[in-house]
């Protein structure tokens, strides 16, 4: 039997013998509208009293995440500094999923993209179907991904490839992202979280807590090296790029109204 455990305004925690399932849900395309979209302490109160071995994250309905909900930036305009905390605290959050010592999979359908993707590379694993696409869109707004993207995907498929996907925009499928070792298995769509559970429960069988624990740790502490300095850069970019995009905007403004007003002194 499952049982939901947590629920705040874009994400479910359910749980099924000691395995969590963490349900992103916002609308069809499951848009983070905040990075912050579980507090650390909720999260880690619900491992604690449910006594987890093992977190799943995926998304509601026909996609994981297309991301963040860029419209929501705008909240933002004359407040960088309350904008960089919030990316921090985001990336705070992705960090305690990272360092976990119980197992963590992005179980992927359909879009994951931007913070979403982000939020998969959080993951130990990630599981996908045949129709799930990855992407970092952030190109097209004049951005490049803030929540620790350009620091965990490099690691996880090499910097040049790394540096293609984030660059181009472009759309990976499931085939290519498991042939790049961004996914560790496609399996069926509809069966999806099924196969996600067996895996996980595949995984378990035979070892300890103390065990996995310590090759988690392990494994991430050679992985996460200098890890923090790279965020802070990476925050740093991102919110004077978005600075940028709205000076930008302002002068196409103000162009469209000076060109009106000629227009309007003519007649």
């Amino acid at each position: 039997m499952v049982a939901v455990v947590f629920q705040n305004a874009l994400t479910t925690i359910a749980v099924k013998h000691h395995i969590g399932i963490l349900t992103i849900k916002n609308g069809k395309q499951n848009l983070i509208a905040d990075p912050v979209f579980i507090r650390k302490e909720e999260l880690e109160e619900v491992i604690r009293a449910c006594e987890l071995k093992a977190l799943i994250l995926t998304g509601h309905g026909k996609n994981f995440s297309s991301g963040a909900d860029s419209e929501r930036f705008g909240d933002y305009k004359e407040q960088t500094e309350a904008f960089k905390e919030k990316l921090n605290e985001g990336k705070r959050v992705l960090d305690y999923i990272e360092q976990l010592p119980i197992l963590t999979v992005a179980l992927t359908n359909g879009a994951c993209f931007g913070a979403g993707f982000e939020i998969a590379l959080s993951c130990q694993f990630r599981i996908g179907c045949k129709n799930t696409y990855f992407s970092f869109p952030e190109r097209n707004l004049g951005l490049l991904p803030g929540m620790g993207g350009t620091v965990r995907l490099p690691r996880l498929i090499g910097r040049s490839r790394a540096m293609e996907l984030i660059l181009s925009g472009n759309l990976i499928n499931a085939q290519q992202a498991l042939e790049w070792g961004i996914l560790n298995e496609i399996v069926p769509k509809k069966e999806r979280m099924d196969a996600a559970v067996k895996w996980v429960e595949a995984l378990l069988e035979g070892t300890s807590h103390k065990q996995r624990a310590e090759i988690i740790r392990a494994v991430n502490m050679a992985q996460n090296a200098d890890i923090q300095q790279l965020y802070q850069a990476e925050t740093e970019t991102f919110v004077n790029l978005l600075s940028d995009r709205f000076r930008h905007k302002e002068l196409q403004r103000e162009k469209k109204h000076e060109v009106e007003k000629r227009r309007k002194s003519k007649h």
